[in-house]
């Protein structure tokens, strides 16, 4: 029998880790959970001002990623957590300090990177092809390549979609990545990594509006 989740309320976004073994989910209850897929057990809870609109893990593992919605008086973020990893004799696997009831440390709590983007808000992301990067796709349709630790903008495509950007996914080997939009196209764009800039390769228009 498979394990059961009691997801957050109205759950927005989940992601999982090559692995399998954990999972991480975002809510409009304003909560971010991190789950042991094997028990189904919430190991850690989040708690936030406003909802969490996406989440996502760095290839490693090591790292969670969230957006958070704008609105009563809050801008929308991102931020990162670090979460603690370590080798086991026969498998990886997350250490919590607390065994009776896992945990997290304090300082793991506390976002390790914390920003608020500029402009239109963000409505997807994701860590780069290293975790020194993040993407987010936005409401304008705007595509951006962030520095993960000052949250500088690096790089934009203010027009990468006409409307909403609704969904992305990197490739295996995280060398390119695709945007889908309310806009009806699904856009694939390559990393000029000597320069940490987003080019534009290939669009497919599709027949209705690309929702995630």
């Amino acid at each position: 029998m498979g394990s059961r989740f009691h997801l957050n309320l109205y759950a927005e976004d989940t992601c999982g880790i090559g692995d399998t073994q954990f999972m991480v989910s975002g809510s409009a209850d304003n909560q971010m959970k991190l789950w042991q897929i094997s028990t189904g057990k919430c190991l850690f809870t989040w708690e936030f001002p406003t909802a969490v609109k996406r989440v996502a893990f760095n290839e490693e593992g090591t790292q969670i990623i969230c957006i958070t919605e704008q609105r009563m008086g809050h801008q929308s973020a991102v931020r990162i957590f670090a979460v603690n990893r370590e080798d086991g004799s026969q498998r990886q696997y997350f250490r919590f300090l607390d065994q009776a009831r896992p945990n997290l440390s304090a300082e793991d709590e506390e976002s390790i990177s914390l920003f608020n983007p500029i402009g239109s808000k963000p409505t997807v992301v994701s860590f780069g092809h290293t975790s020194d990067f993040i993407l987010t796709g936005h409401e304008s349709g705007k595509v951006t390549l962030y520095d993960a630790k000052s949250g500088e903008e690096l790089d934009s495509v203010a027009k990468a979609h006409m409307d909403t950007v609704t969904d992305m996914q990197l490739s295996k080997d995280r060398s390119y990545f695709i945007t889908s939009s309310k806009d009806k196209t699904a856009k694939v764009r390559l990393w000029c990594r000597s320069e940490h800039s987003i080019e534009h390769c290939s669009s497919y228009l599709t027949p209705k509006p690309s929702i995630s």
